[in-house]
């Protein structure tokens, strides 16, 4: 607020942890206690720590998350010499008791995405729209092109209900995440129900927290024009709060 602001001279805004820093995290509490990973652990908890940082919501937990997840590995391990095991304090790949996520790669991706029924416009295009983002990343390696210099890629999906549109969204966030332009590449699928608000205020929050909530991936707006109907003498001035801000956002 206002107030708040002339009060406190600075504000420090600190970030999610990523999956490597947790990593990083977990480790240095492990070896705190005793204990160290072996090559095959070390790795799967690398993945863990990704895979929770991708999928993560409001309920991300952070250092809480790390902290609760080295209490299992130590719960495992010990579980493991009582039935036996040499008791050497090393943590191995038994011991994280997660299922990941098959992880593809952008040939695998782009391969479902060949499967995918007809659609030959929207995969020639598709193709080209990844070449393109290769070719500014790698300018931007190069010192071509600054780093305030985003890529943005802001699309429109048409067709009639049932053609995919949805399911090609949430390709492309598979398929930007693969080649490093989004760092979860989720989706965040939002309407006109979730967007505008029922009274004066309400709609500017509820538009700012689905974007915020999509950072990192992509926001799809389903059946956006709804949001701005086109009826004779509409004067729906949430839905166009609500495009404001999105716009703003965008």
């Amino acid at each position: 607020t206002p107030k708040a602001k002339e009060t406190f001279g600075y504000f420090f805004d600190l970030p999610d942890f990523d999956g490597r820093q947790m990593y990083l995290i977990a480790q240095e509490k492990l070896l705190k206690d005793g204990f160290h990973l072996d090559e095959a652990a070390a790795t799967k908890l690398v993945k863990l720590f990704g895979y929770l940082y991708k999928s993560r919501d409001e309920s991300f937990g952070n250092g809480h998350l790390v902290k609760k997840q080295v209490e299992h590995l130590r719960d495992h391990y010990l579980l493991r010499v009582d039935k036996g095991t040499a008791d050497n304090n090393c943590i191995t790949k038994e011991d994280i008791h997660a299922e990941l996520p098959e992880e593809k790669t952008e040939d695998q991706i782009l391969q479902d995405l060949n499967n995918f029924i007809g659609m030959q416009n929207l995969k020639t295009s598709i193709k080209e729209l990844i070449n393109h983002v290769k070719l500014e990343q790698r300018r931007l390696q190069a010192g071509l092109t600054s780093k305030e210099q985003k890529i943005v890629l802001h699309l429109v999906l048409t067709g009639n209900p049932g053609t995919g549109k949805t399911t090609v969204a949430r390709k492309l966030g598979e398929i930007f995440h693969a080649i490093g332009l989004l760092d979860r590449g989720h989706v965040k699928e939002a309407d006109r129900s979730t967007l505008v608000g029922q009274y004066v205020g309400e709609t500017p929050k509820l538009v700012e927290k689905i974007c915020n909530e999509a950072l990192g991936g992509i926001l799809f707006i389903d059946e956006a024009y709804t949001l701005t109907p086109d009826v004779p003498g509409n004067s729906d001035s949430y839905g166009k709060e609500a495009v404001e801000k999105l716009m703003k956002r965008m």
